[in-house]
């Protein structure tokens, strides 16, 4: 089962679905891919450096850790947040500023966006089970119910 979440680090419901994906992670990890895709449409330009800073601790696998802190941080981010969550999980800061400068790390998350747009998408979050959209009004509830039904139709 495949899981494509399209969220933006600034967005207090993409916390929400970040949050009941967290409690489900336990029980579903070794049955689906989750894929995070940032959709930063903050227009402060926070979320932006923000995902970028996501895709510089992905290059030393500290991807999930980071996307943890900064939804845990969300009402308090700031242009300088990925700087002080890449300290706060131990990563290489030389390493961590030399890709957060690079033009390969901004057209990276342009590009997530970008698919985003082609896609349809205008809010976050917007996630897909299996490339279908899912409609949720309850994260946990409606989260469950599509992977189960995922799960149940990969198995019959």
């Amino acid at each position: 089962v495949v899981v494509v979440e399209f969220a933006d680090y600034q967005c207090p419901h993409c916390r929400h679905a970040h949050e009941a994906m967290a409690k489900l992670w336990p029980q579903y990890k070794d049955k689906i891919k989750l894929t995070y895709m940032d959709f930063p449409i903050n227009r402060s330009g926070i979320s932006r450096v923000v995902a970028e800073g996501a895709l510089c601790a992905n290059e030393q696998d500290q991807f999930w850790g980071y996307n943890q802190l900064a939804f845990e941080r969300q009402d308090s981010l700031n242009k300088q947040s990925p700087m002080r969550i890449a300290k706060d999980l131990g990563l290489n800061m030389a390493s961590f500023n030399s890709c957060l400068s690079s033009p390969e790390t901004a057209a990276k998350v342009k590009a997530s966006e970008a698919e985003g747009r082609r896609l349809g998408i205008n809010s976050t979050p917007t996630i897909f089970v299996n490339g279908k959209r899912l409609q949720i009004e309850d994260f946990h509830t409606d989260l469950t119910a599509s992977f189960e039904k995922a799960l149940n139709q990969t198995t019959n």
